[in-house]
């Protein structure tokens, strides 16, 4: 596994932005990385409680360039209202734990070459935004 991935984070004067790169190697890498930005994201949503769940923005799921791997923060995500897996699941896991759901975690699924994370509950159930915003629509 070799994952270079940039997290895009939104500049403090809210013009622009600022890119934090990755390298991630391994499972148990990528895991931390997507807690980090799961942990950013509820740090923005406790500054900013009223933004919009990704459902209710209107953010869509869109697949990014083969070779690109950009990790869109929650600002960034409802400013494009589109993202991949790695954000909506993120975005998601943040406004569940900002509801209560502190057992809210990324879910990784590994299948061969595919990696793609979803969202598990607290309860133990798995929900898949990116299905849920467009992944599969033709």
């Amino acid at each position: 596994m070799l994952i270079k991935a940039r997290i895009i984070f939104p500049s403090l004067d809210g013009v622009g932005g600022f890119a934090s790169e990755r390298v991630i190697t391994s499972p148990t890498e990528l895991m931390a990385e997507l807690e980090n930005l799961c942990t950013y994201n509820l740090a923005f949503l406790a500054i900013n409680p009223r933004l919009p769940d990704i459902y209710k923005a209107g953010v869509r799921y869109k697949a990014e360039p083969p070779g690109e791997e950009n990790w869109l923060t929650y600002p960034i995500l409802i400013g494009l209202l589109v993202g991949d897996c790695e954000d909506l699941a993120c975005a998601r896991v943040a406004k569940l734990r900002q509801k209560g759901d502190t057992g809210a975690k990324p879910y990784l699924y590994h299948k061969k070459r595919l990696w793609h994370v979803m969202v598990q509950h607290g309860d133990g159930t798995i929900e898949d935004p990116s299905a849920k915003l467009g992944m599969y629509d033709k």
